[in-house]
């Protein structure tokens, strides 16, 4: 035999039976695998893997990697995204969008229709239609021609001739004058009258007997209600000056119209004008305290606000809300700070007209007067505007 001859014969033919040597390779090759099998069986006691085929086992006991076949075959098992799903979401977002869009427009539609129920037209006819708002727009006009009287009595002497002016110039006083009768705000003392007779109840009771041995029929008897004394003496300081200084000017107002003798006149404008002096410093005092509590308001949100954006904090937790309910908080407290400083201004043009009066200044009398008192007029007119105003907005957000 050759040397080529000496290997085994399984090599010998690619197509011929398998030889001696083949099966006995092919037997120790199933023994050993059999052997494998029962070791990984001992090795790794499983009921899992002891179920599988001991050429399963073996795969996967030695770590084997899974053959591509076998990958492409989970690969193809595996469920495919289901489309419908995908379209349903798409379908609700887009419902989602158009809920939202329809909303906005039918909350700018309303706000349309607010805004068009509260125009400046309906706003002066309600304003007008009370009688605090008449006496508001009576005292602009008077003021007003005061200052053009002021400042335009040497222009109508040059335009016009002596006399002329002089009749024009006469006929503008007795209107200005006849402005200053108040009749249009006559018998505004019964609201604070109403405030003295029928105060506000208090959440405790005051009528407690300090008697230490009191009978208990005496406890349990009804309370004899307060003398009209009792309760003038009882009510609030700015009450009663608001109150005397009401009626004092309705008789001043009175012997304008000769219903009353000037001299009773004279007297209860005097008394009219101290009552509004005190009066007015009260409310500058008031008005004082609440401008310094609404600034502390302003500056602790601002701080809330700046320190949660620059520290990340929630700011809901600590009872602030988020920043959107923070900014919308400081906007509120800024606007009430601006009407603050609104009324302010106005009171310190009362505190100068109203110590002219009381005081009887004589220097720059004229000018002051009617500077301050159009100032004032216009500053408290302004603010009767937006009272009505924001009436009528609320009355038409609840009717639409």
């Amino acid at each position: 035999m050759s040397a080529f001859s000496s290997r085994p014969p399984s090599f010998m033919s690619d197509y011929g039976a398998p030889s001696m040597y083949d099966s006995a390779v092919s037997t120790t090759s199933a023994t050993t695998a059999t052997a494998m099998g029962a070791s990984f069986q001992i090795i790794n006691p499983n009921p899992a893997l002891a179920s599988l085929p001991p050429r399963s086992r073996t795969s996967i006991g030695s770590g084997s990697p899974p053959s591509k076949r076998s990958s492409l075959q989970h690969s193809a098992s595996a469920p495919a995204p289901n489309s419908k799903f995908i379209t349903a979401g798409k379908e609700k977002e887009k419902a989602k969008e158009r809920e939202a869009r329809l909303s906005r427009e039918f909350e700018e539609e309303l706000e349309r229709e607010v805004q068009r129920r509260a125009g400046m037209g309906e706003v002066l006819n309600a304003m007008l239609a009370s009688s605090k708002g008449r006496d508001k727009a009576f005292k602009v006009i008077q003021y007003t021609l005061k200052v053009y009287l002021l400042t335009h009595s040497r222009s109508m002497g040059a335009l016009l001739s002596k006399g002329r002016a002089d009749v024009l110039q006469g006929n503008l006083q007795h209107t200005v004058n006849s402005f200053s009768m108040k009749i249009t705000i006559m018998f505004s003392w019964l609201a604070p009258l109403n405030q003295v007779l029928n105060p506000p109840q208090l959440p405790f009771s005051t009528t407690i007997s300090t008697t230490p041995f009191a009978s208990p029929t005496s406890s349990t008897a009804k309370p004899m209600a307060p003398s009209i004394l009792q309760k003038v003496l009882r009510a609030p300081p700015p009450v009663l000056l608001s109150l005397l200084q009401s009626f004092s000017d309705d008789v001043y107002a009175l012997s304008l119209l000769r219903l009353v003798p000037s001299g009773v006149g004279r007297r209860a404008n005097r008394l009219a004008n101290w009552c509004w002096f005190f009066s007015t410093l009260a409310q500058l005092v008031e008005n004082g305290a609440e401008r310094a509590m609404v600034r502390q308001l302003v500056k602790e949100v601002q701080e809330k606000i700046y320190e949660g954006e620059l520290e990340g904090r929630d700011l809901e937790k600590e009872g602030c809300g988020d920043v959107e309910e923070g900014e919308r908080e400081l906007v509120r407290l800024k606007k009430q700070l601006a009407w603050i400083d609104h009324g302010r201004l106005k009171l310190i043009m009362d505190l100068i007209y109203v110590s002219y009066e009381v005081f009887n200044f004589k220097r720059y009398r004229q000018p002051v007067l009617a500077t301050t008192g159009l100032i004032a007029g216009v500053l408290s007119t302004t603010k009767l505007y937006e009272q009505h105003k924001q009436e009528l907005l609320k009355a038409a957000a609840d009717a639409v």
